[in-house]
């Protein structure tokens, strides 16, 4: 048995990956949706931003509206890939929070903000007065990672799964096995409340755990491994 990451193993920070990597054969990753940049109507230029995903960053930088104008706004982020490569990109970074996300409310300042993310996230980051959100990607299907998923469900092979996004949920739910009163029943780590509610409303009668963060999500997944 093994758990299922929804990303590739790199996703992880690299003390992550260092930590956990004598339990890597015990973790099957399948990126099943891949980021769609969606065009959008040029923003006015705000106080700050705010950036959670590389995915976001690079959406960003692909949008047509895009210059150097964007780089010297004052710049938040969340994760340690995300933040390295703004740096790297020559953004203005100012501060720099680990995950989960809403870590980084605290630090942000009074003005009016723009949070670069895609159009389904697992923390609503909104309530920060002045914080507006664009959403200039979205994740879609990987037919490959598709089939390669559906192969390993319909084998048994998963025992526990690490829900990151709504989206994820809903595509888990159309490939999951009709129930078989002889399996085990299986069980979710989830990255937000919010997510692990609708893991209720997706999979009713199956148990859910929630994670802060990546990190800790690993962990989790690997007692539920070890009680099975």
């Amino acid at each position: 048995m093994r758990a299922l990451l929804p990303f590739h193993w790199t996703r992880l920070s690299p003390a992550a990956q260092s930590k956990f990597a004598s339990a890597r054969h015990q973790f099957f990753c399948v990126p099943l949706l891949k980021a769609r940049v969606l065009p959008s109507i040029e923003p006015a230029l705000p106080d700050y931003l705010l950036l959670t995903s590389q995915n976001a960053l690079e959406a960003m930088r692909a949008q047509i509206w895009f210059d150097e104008t964007w780089r010297q706004v004052p710049t938040y982020g969340v994760g340690q890939k995300t933040t390295a490569h703004a740096r790297a990109l020559g953004f203005n970074l100012i501060y720099a929070a680990d995950p989960p996300a809403p870590n980084i409310l605290p630090h942000l300042p009074m003005g009016q903000g723009l949070w670069l993310s895609g159009t389904d996230t697992a923390h609503d980051l909104t309530r920060h007065k002045g914080l507006r959100r664009l959403s200039v990607y979205e994740m879609e299907i990987d037919e490959l990672a598709q089939h390669d998923l559906k192969t390993a469900l319909a084998g048994g092979d998963i025992q526990t799964t690490l829900i990151t996004s709504a989206r994820f949920i809903k595509e888990l739910s159309a490939l999951w096995p009709a129930p078989d009163p002889h399996m085990h029943r299986a069980d979710f780590v989830a990255l937000s409340p919010r997510l692990a509610a609708q893991v209720h409303m997706h999979f009713p009668g199956q148990g859910v755990r929630i994670a802060e963060d990546l990190e800790s999500a690993i962990g989790a997944l690997q007692n539920i491994l070890s009680e099975n």
